[in-house]
């Protein structure tokens, strides 16, 4: 069997429920952003369980879109979760000035650790390219956990930010000798767009596809670059895409950090770095996926 489990869209708010449903003593969760009607009513039923439920929040969501209704936003989304949650769950609210909290992992039991691309919101939930990723290795638990108590990791196949090991093993995807499937909500790094103009220049044929809606100013400088240098990139023309991925064939990573400086070097950020063996058939479906993704994509007018 193996040791990565897979779901996607809907049925990944079905594997987040039944986790937190089947609990026997303990939920640690983080969350960017949590809205989700039943997800919140799985946690409020284990809380009224008398289990040992900690929610790790991001308190300032809005903070880096510098509009003036941002404060008031996020004070009433907080406000609102905690209208929404039993009394009896645990909400910390992380609000760290410099590094924002951008994961959206839990452990349920100490016995599984469950890893999303996207947050646990109805609209994360409904949207192309939310993936859950589900694992039973208690080294992956163990790095889950300190990844929820604030700590940055370097483990075996979980890395959670910040620090330098996102990087690097990007770094290692990109100098793959095999085309790449590249699946990112937004992509900007300036290293990462340096790489793929190098890859495509010395012969290589990866495709990289990005969400099109609700482009940054450096998501469409970054597009523009690639575009004008022949690189195959286009654009979901449908629902927002949250999917963060790379894929070479024999390794793929799946997380919550987009291609951004931010997401790789600077935000918390949490993913799994792992040979597609780790996966079994899940490796097929998430290719599958991509590749039905990418069919109903348009080049993007930049």
């Amino acid at each position: 069997m193996p040791s990565l489990q897979v779901s996607f869209g809907s049925d990944a708010r079905d594997t987040l429920c039944a986790a937190f449903e089947h609990a026997q003593r303990s939920i640690r969760a983080e969350f960017f952003d949590l809205s989700d009607r039943q997800v919140i009513k799985s946690i409020n039923a284990a809380s009224r369980r008398q289990l040992d439920v900690e929610l790790h929040i991001e308190e300032r969501p809005h903070r880096f879109r510098h509009t003036r209704d941002a404060a008031e936003r996020d004070a009433k989304a907080i406000a609102a979760l905690r209208s929404a949650l039993d009394p009896g769950v645990r909400l910390v609210l992380e609000n760290d000035p410099k590094v924002l909290m951008h994961c959206k992992a839990a452990v349920v039991d100490d016995s599984q650790a469950l890893i999303s691309t996207g947050n646990p919101t109805w609209s994360g939930f409904k949207n192309d390219g939310e993936v859950l990723v589900s694992t039973q290795d208690p080294d992956d638990i163990a790095d889950v956990n300190a990844s929820i108590a604030g700590q940055p990791v370097c483990g075996d196949r979980v890395i959670a930010g910040p620090n330098a090991a996102l990087r690097l093993q990007l770094q290692r995807l990109f100098q793959s000798s095999s085309n790449l499937c590249i699946a990112s909500e937004d992509l900007s790094d300036p290293r990462i767009v340096s790489d793929l103009c190098a890859r495509n220049a010395a012969g290589h044929h990866d495709r990289v596809l990005i969400s099109g809606k609700g482009m940054s100013r450096p998501q469409q400088d970054a597009a523009g670059q690639l575009q004008g240098l022949g690189v195959d990139l286009r654009a979901t023309t449908g629902a927002y895409m949250h999917e963060k991925f790379v894929d070479d064939g024999n390794e793929i990573y799946v997380g919550s950090a987009n291609l951004t400086h931010n997401g790789i070097d600077e935000g918390r950020e949490i993913g799994v770095v792992a040979p597609a063996s780790a996966f079994g058939d899940d490796a097929l479906r998430l290719k599958k996926r991509f590749d039905e993704m990418w069919s109903s994509a348009k080049p993007l007018s930049v």
